[in-house]
C-alpha cells in the first residue's frame, strides 16, 4: 500500500544529535517525493525549531489515523504510538543504551546495586518501580507493542532487534549523517596542536586519571573539553585537536567521534556500547580499551605517541572517516529502501 502521509515523533525541545536526526528523516522523505512531517508531540508547537530550520521539514499538530499513513518513533519516546489504531508504526533505534536504561529491569536492578541489596529483592521492588516510574508505558515493549518497522543507525542496535523481535519484521540501516559543515574546507581546519579533545558529558573518573597521567609527564599536552561551543567552534577544536579521546559508552553512532574522524583526529575509544564492534566504530582494536586502571599507562603512551607522531596514525583512520562520508551519501538511498519494503509489506 502505498504511503500516504509521514509522521515523525519528535520532543518539542530537543534539537541534540537524536532530535537533529528525526529532522533528517522528514527531510529526506520530502525529498524524495513523499507528504512528511514532523510531529511535536509534547508541545503545541506548530513551527520548526530553529536550529532545524536548515531542512525541508512541515510541522504536523496532529497525526492522521489512517493505514495509508506512517507514525515513526525514537525509541525513546514511543508512547505516541499508543495513541493510534490504524496507522502503520515504525521505531527508530537512536540511543540503544539509554533505552535499555529506562526499562524497568535495568531501573530495578539499579536500585538494588545503589543500596547494595542481593539479587533475591528483585520480585519486591520490580512493582515499586514499576509504579513510581510508570515504566510500562512510557517503554516500548516488542511482545506487547508488535511494531513491525525498525530503523536502527548501528549494527549493535540491529542484533538486539534482531534478538528481541520474535515475530516477523521489516528492518533498516539508517544513520543520521552529520552536519554539512563537516565535508567542506577542512583543509583550512586542519592545522594540528598538542591538544586532545574530549566531551565532558562523558568524562567520567576514568577520563580525569588519563589526563593526570598524561600531564605528570608531559605538562605542555592540552586536554582540552568540547564545552560551550557552537558548531564552528567544535569544528575549529577538533581541526586543531591531534587526538579526540572517548571513554563514554556508545549509545549509537556518537556525533562527535564521527566529527573527529572527518576532522582528522586520531581516535581512542573505549570499547562499551557500539564502540565494542568494528562495523559501528571501525577503526583498529589496539586504539579501544577496557576502562581499568592496568590501561592507563599504555593508554597514556598511546596518546602521547599520537600526539608527537600525529602523522605516523592519521591514515589508520580512513575506514571510519569513509564510513561516516557514506552515511551522508546513502542517506536518502537509505531511507528510500526503508519506505519501499513497507509499500511492498502485503502482512
Amino acid at each position: 500500500m502505498k504511503i500516504e502521509k509521514i509522521f515523525v515523533a519528535s520532543p518539542g525541545e530537543k534539537d541534540n544529535g537524536g532530535g537533529e536526526s528525526l529532522h533528517q528523516l522528514v527531510d529526506a522523505c520530502n525529498r524524495l517525493g513523499y507528504d512528511a512531517y514532523i510531529y511535536y508531540f509534547d508541545s503545541q508547537r506548530s513551527s520548526v525549531l530553529e536550529k532545524m530550520r536548515i531542512y525541508n521539514v512541515k510541522v504536523a499538530t496532529e497525526v492522521e489515523d489512517k493505514e495509508s499513513n506512517l507514525l515513526i518513533c525514537p525509541e525513546m519516546y514511543t508512547t505516541p504510538l499508543r495513541d493510534y489504531q490504524y496507522i502503520r508504526k515504525g521505531i527508530w533505534f537512536l540511543s540503544l543504551d539509554y533505552y535499555l536504561r529506562s526499562l524497568p529491569v535495568y531501573r530495578t536492578n539499579y536500585v538494588l546495586g545503589k543500596w547494595k541489596l542481593p539479587k533475591i529483592f528483585f520480585p519486591i521492588f520490580f512493582p515499586a518501580v514499576l509504579m513510581k516510574t510508570n515504566a510500562t508505558f512510557r517503554s516500548f515493549q516488542f511482545k506487547k507493542d508488535r511494531v513491525k518497522y525498525f530503523l536502527y543507525n548501528v549494527e549493535y542496535a540491529r542484533l538486539y532487534i534482531e534478538k528481541e523481535c520474535q515475530y516477523e519484521y521489516v528492518a533498516q540501516y539508517l544513520c543520521g549523517p552529520i552536519n554539512q559543515a563537516y565535508f567542506t574546507d577542512n583543509d583550512s581546519f586542519c592545522q594540528k596542536e598538542r591538544i586532545v579533545a574530549y566531551n565532558p558529558k562523558k568524562a567520567n573518573g576514568f577520563t580525569k586519571k588519563i589526563i593526570d597521567y598524561v600531564n605528570t609527564k608531559n605538562p605542555d599536552i592540552s586536554f582540552v573539553p568540547i564545552q560551550n561551543l557552537d558548531q564552528s567552534g567544535v569544528k575549529e577544536l577538533l581541526g586543531r585537536a591531534s587526538v579526540y579521546m572517548d571513554f563514554g559508552f556508545f549509545p549509537g553512532p556518537e556525533r562527535i567521534p564521527r566529527e573527529a574522524a572527518i576532522m582528522r583526529c586520531n581516535i581512542i575509544t573505549s570499547r562499551l556500547g557500539s564502540a565494542a564492534n568494528d562495523i559501528d566504530v571501525p577503526i583498529n582494536p589496539k586504539y579501544k580499551f577496557d576502562l581499568k586502571d592496568d590501561n592507563i599507562p599504555h593508554i597514556a603512551d598511546c596518546i602521547v605517541d599520537m600526539v608527537n607522531d600525529y602523522s605516523d596514525y592519521v591514515e589508520d583512520y580512513e575506514e571510519y572517516r569513509r564510513k561516516v562520508r557514506a552515511q551522508k551519501k546513502d542517506f536518502d538511498e537509505n531511507v528510500a529502501k526503508f519506505l519501499e519494503s513497507i509499500e511492498n509489506d502485503k502482512a
